[in-house]
């Protein structure tokens, strides 16, 4: 999704380039990237380079919730983590938008059906907590809602290529539609 994304941004023009660093880890939950979380240091190292070479985070994608849907997190619990490290994202000088899709969908593990959508779960608390996160006087905005938006799922979970597109799709609207755009694009 994300060179998706990054080759429609460049291609409409609304960047010169595009370097993207994914921290994606498959299954974690939004414990593991705020303070004190196992992963929090590949966060911090990889911001710690982009400032060696001089580079600037221009826009952060959050797209995180499926582990602590799974887990059943409380939507109180994570949006306190997820408070966390957007406010240690800002203390750590990014100042660029966040954008926070609206995600929890995870596959069922005891769902006996074999149609793998009919095994799909979402939890409201957890897209609660995403979509109450949302400050735009703090840089922080709604992105896409791919729980909802994003049927093509290959086994009612994982994104298919077309779903992948559609969110790619989604969130190069939402970046467009930020506030200040026509004034940054000088230092894209």
């Amino acid at each position: 999704m994300a060179l998706d994304f990054a080759d429609a941004a460049v291609t409409q023009g609304l960047y010169d380039s595009a370097l993207i660093i994914n921290l994606a880890i498959q299954g974690s939950s939004v414990y593991n990237w705020a303070r004190h979380g196992d992963l929090r240091p590949y966060l911090v190292r990889a911001l710690d380079q982009l400032k060696e070479q001089g580079l600037g985070v221009n826009l952060v994608l959050y797209h995180q919730g499926e582990a602590d849907c799974l887990v059943a997190m409380e939507g109180r619990s994570y949006g306190q983590a997820l408070g966390n490290l957007f406010g240690d994202l800002r203390r750590m000088g990014i100042a660029a938008p966040i954008v926070v899709a609206r995600v929890s969908r995870h596959k069922a593990l005891d769902c006996p059906d074999t149609d793998p959508a009919a095994c799909s779960r979402i939890c409201p608390e957890i897209r609660q907590a995403q979509a109450d996160i949302v400050d735009p006087d703090q840089g922080i905005f709604a992105g896409p809602d791919t729980d909802m938006a994003v049927p093509e799922r290959f086994d009612g979970y994982h994104m298919t290529d077309a779903g992948r597109r559609r969110f790619a799709a989604m969130l190069l609207e939402t970046v467009e539609g930020l506030p200040g755009r026509d004034s940054a694009a000088a230092g894209r």
